[in-house]
């Protein structure tokens, strides 16, 4: 079963893909797991030294 016209093409847009997929994700993990700036203190938060 011939999924890419060889093998060397299906195995860059193998590595191509599972980059692009890596990347997205550090980039959602980091944004959404670091809150370094005031905004993100609420009524009653407390800052740690």
């Amino acid at each position: 079963m011939n999924v890419a016209p060889s093998l060397s093409s299906g195995l860059k847009s193998w590595v191509l893909v599972h980059a692009i997929c890596s990347y997205s994700f550090s980039i959602i993990a980091l944004k959404g797991s670091h809150h370094h700036y005031p905004a993100c203190f609420h009524d009653g938060d407390e800052t740690r030294p």
